[in-house]
């Protein structure tokens, strides 16, 4: 194996027939690698000791001078058949460096190993990664998280790498739109593409804006359109994550499709017209006409009933009930004296006095 100079240097190696001197932390290079924040250490071919750092010391937690030419195999036994001596023995027998991470229990810390061969030996050294570590695994749960809450929403779900101009989308792409993923471009255009000309342009440039304006959120509603060439009307909700300098860095969001929802609130407001239209047609009728509920509630009585006096009665009468029947025409040839004759055309169809006649002194009564 070549030898670097430098390791030659710790590790005390000298060519020719002298003998290696095993090295010291006293002045030199030693100095500085006694203060290195993490563990290091040298090992000989016969995986001796030759150096150890402070840092190694309490990670071994031996003195230097118990380890110092002892063999790290018989001395921490703990490290035979684990990854570290795996990784070791392929560093020397290929002569290339390795980089594995190890849990360390004792401290309950993540560290990433580095071990560099060469003819005189091995260099290992540590650096802690356990933020980093921690970091990487929470992402790994949140993604985890985020593809199964993609998958129980019926909600198309998205996330849009602004810098890679890269979209992610859920299986909803499919299930409600109808493309597999061969079938969609995953660019920012790709989505503006499958807008409703009529609308493209608009939407697009208002969530560009939001991207510039350094918005939290867009939301915005759409038609887009379908594999089979139809239009689903979508509600979109965006939120825009941004760095420390406010540059967007990703859009995720959901695109809920509304299409059902619009025809029926469509179907909804053309019911409520017609029926103003049929009564707009009643309140032209000279006869007083009501309507009542299955309940027999009053819903509702035209201009002509008024004209009676039917406004004054629903305030006395909440409901017609047996005693309303009996009592409505009396109260009405009371009121007008006999002088007025009123015909009431009830839509109760189940009511207990279905067809029956009734009168009072000069005034008439029908129930329909």
């Amino acid at each position: 194996m070549d030898t670097p100079d430098d390791f030659n240097a710790i590790s005390g190696e000298r060519h020719g027939p002298t003998q290696m001197t095993l090295p010291t932390a006293q002045g030199g290079p030693f100095s500085v690698l006694d203060g290195l924040t993490e563990p290091f250490y040298t090992l000989d071919s016969q995986w001796c000791f030759t150096f150890l750092n402070a840092e190694a010391e309490a990670y071994f937690g031996r003195a230097r001078a118990e380890l110092l030419e002892k063999c790290i195999w018989e001395e921490c036994p703990r490290l035979r058949g684990s990854v570290y001596e795996t990784q070791a023995r392929i560093a020397v027998e290929r002569s290339i460096p390795c980089v594995f991470e190890q849990y360390d229990a004792a401290r309950n810390r993540w560290k990433e190993l580095r071990v560099i061969p060469s003819s005189a030996g091995l260099a290992v050294f540590f650096i802690d990664v356990t933020e980093s570590k921690l970091r990487q695994d929470a992402e790994c749960d949140n993604a985890l998280r985020f593809q199964v809450v993609a998958r129980a929403t019926t909600d198309v779900i998205f996330d849009w790498n602004v810098a890679a101009d890269y979209t992610w989308w859920s299986d909803g792409l499919h299930t409600v739109f109808g493309y597999d993923s061969p079938d969609f471009a995953r660019t920012l255009q790709a989505w503006a593409d499958h807008v409703h000309p009529d609308e493209r342009e608009q939407v697009h440039n208002s969530f560009c804006e939001a991207l510039r304006s350094g918005r939290g959120n867009w939301t915005g509603e759409y038609r887009f359109r379908r594999k089979d060439g139809s239009y689903a009307d979508v509600y979109s909700n965006t939120i825009i994550a941004r760095d420390r300098n406010g540059m967007a860095i990703r859009a995720i969001g959901a695109m809920i499709d509304v299409t059902e929802k619009k025809h029926t609130e469509a179907e909804r407001l053309r019911n409520e017209a017609r029926i103003r239209l049929q009564a707009s047609l009643l309140d032209k009728a000279h006869d007083a006409i009501s309507v009542t509920g299955v309940d027999g509630g009053i819903t509702y009585w035209n201009h002509g009933a008024e004209f009676v006096g039917w406004d004054a009665i629903p305030a006395m009468f909440n409901h017609f009930d047996v005693a309303c029947w009996d009592c409505i025409p009396a109260y009405l040839s009371m009121r007008f004296q006999n002088s007025v004759c009123c015909r009431l055309v009830s839509a109760v169809k189940s009511s207990p006095r279905k067809g029956r006649m009734a009168s009072a002194t000069g005034c008439s009564w029908r129930s329909m």
